[in-house]
């Protein structure tokens, strides 16, 4: 048995730049897309309530649920109505409007909203919404 072989000096080893992971890269991509005034969350369409927010929440929006209390009515009862039409339209394409949500502290405050369809997995959708306080 012969065994050849040829040893050549390259240099020192350098790490070689690989690709993120995709949940990384996901992330990146929104941290880009970032606007200051706006804050992102995701949204279950069935009942519009906050899955998750991928910014920091919009400041003075009442929007955890309390134990005392789990069923808060967090979208102004007269928009009730404006806020399953938005989540209808989201069937069709993005969809904007305007809705009164609960304020810290009681009251109401007006935001813009403009939402888009997210896929989650092959049987899950989930609005991703942004908002931003009217002025």
């Amino acid at each position: 048995m012969v065994l050849r072989g040829i040893t050549h000096d390259i240099g020192p080893a350098e790490a070689t730049p690989a690709a993120p992971p995709p949940a990384v890269l996901e992330h990146r991509v929104l941290e880009s897309m970032a606007q200051p005034g706006e804050h992102r969350a995701l949204f279950n369409l069935k009942n519009l309530r906050i899955l998750r927010w991928l910014d920091d929440p919009l400041p003075h929006l009442h929007w955890t649920i309390d134990p005392a209390h789990p069923d808060p009515r967090w979208i102004h009862p007269e928009d009730q109505r404006a806020a399953q039409m938005l989540s209808d339209s989201l069937r069709t394409g993005r969809t904007t409007g305007q809705l009164r949500l609960a304020a810290e502290g009681g009251g109401w405050m007006t935001v813009e909203i403009v939402g888009n369809i997210v896929l989650l997995d092959q049987h899950t959708t989930a609005g991703l919404f942004t908002l931003r306080r009217a002025e």
